[in-house]
């Protein structure tokens, strides 16, 4: 176990191949080509901030990035690739003038990610990439949810707003075939008239 207030990678590679756990009770900030080579878990409370001009990590699947704090931000320069990313804690999660991706679970459980005019990518084609208890996606402008599709079944858009009232408006969409799509959806949370 690891355990840290603020994590700074200043262009190093970080490896925590071993399953092991990473308590980061602040912010990360992943700067100047550094990257994070993970098949543990890193438990943040902070922000998670990416300026390395890469996706941050390498691909090794199995990583899990926990946002387990208050209200928190992905932010930075470049767009991270998450492998697996999980929302807890309390207060909404937000992606702050960057987009995300995240290559095979987002697990929402009860928590908000808000895009804002951003887009939170699931690029796993699996119709289960998304999992959640009674959390959402919310966005505003041109943000969306967008999953990548390659098989028949049903895929799950659990898009909502918390702007009062909060709204839960789920879009399933169901697939014919097994050709490669990806599909963007938000909820707008606006009067029609």
């Amino acid at each position: 176990h690891c355990f840290a207030q603020d994590f700074v990678n200043n262009g190093d590679i970080i490896s925590n191949l071993n399953g092991n756990i990473i308590y980061v009770n602040g912010n990360i900030s992943d700067l100047s080509n550094g990257l994070f080579e993970n098949t543990g878990s890193i438990y943040l409370t902070g922000d998670w901030s990416n300026t390395a001009g890469n996706p941050a990590f390498t691909n090794t699947p199995g990583g899990t990035v926990l946002m387990v704090g208050g209200n928190e931000n992905i932010l930075g320069s470049s767009v991270t690739e998450f492998y697996n990313l999980t929302l807890s804690g309390s207060g909404v999660k937000q992606l702050n003038a960057i987009d995300a991706i995240v290559e095979n679970t987002l697990n929402l459980n009860d928590r908000e990610l808000s895009t804002n005019t951003n887009t939170a990518f699931v690029t796993n084609t699996s119709v289960n990439a998304i999992t959640r208890t009674s959390g959402f996606v919310s966005s505003l402008g041109n943000g969306a949810l967008v999953r990548s599709m390659a098989s028949t079944g049903t895929y799950l858009f659990p898009v909502g707003s918390s702007v009062s009232p909060t709204r839960y408006r789920p879009v399933d969409i169901v697939t014919a075939n097994s050709s490669a799509n990806a599909f963007a959806v938000r909820l707008a949370n606006t009067n029609a008239t």
